[in-house]
């Protein structure tokens, strides 16, 4: 959980964590732990666990490229700015789908695309409460 950067800390509200773990949530997280511990090397190895983590990370940085507020500003040619309180939660429907169809299309699994969007969830709620 720590490496994949989807553990509780305290700078996060613990009721808005808990929301963000949803079944679907779970299910991704305990899919990628359950690959990662297949490997027999890597329960008995850091370096090889160090590895495999960083592998999905890579994965996930590379979704992270058409996840962001202003891939969203710019596809929508400034329709939809992240700063606009009224369409927040439609920036929010779009980014979400768009996440889910470029790891679709790039062969990617379900599960990376869901664990970035928990990232994000998660850093959401870091920066509210700063």
């Amino acid at each position: 959980m720590t490496g994949l950067n989807v553990k509780y800390t305290n700078d996060v509200d613990l009721q808005s964590y808990l929301s963000i773990l949803d079944s679907k949530t779970t299910k991704a997280v305990r899919e990628i732990v359950k690959r990662i511990l297949a490997d027999p090397f890597a329960t008995k190895n850091t370096d090889r666990l160090s590895s495999e983590i960083f592998s999905y990370n890579k994965e996930i940085e590379e979704v992270a490229v058409y996840g962001g507020n202003k891939f969203v500003e710019r596809e929508t040619k400034g329709l939809i700015k992240s700063g606009d309180k009224y369409l927040h939660k439609m920036q929010e429907w779009i980014t979400s789908r768009l996440i889910d169809i470029h790891a679709r299309v790039s062969g990617k699994d379900w599960t990376i695309a869901q664990l970035y969007k928990t990232r994000c969830r998660i850093e959401k709620c870091r920066k509210k409460n700063n």
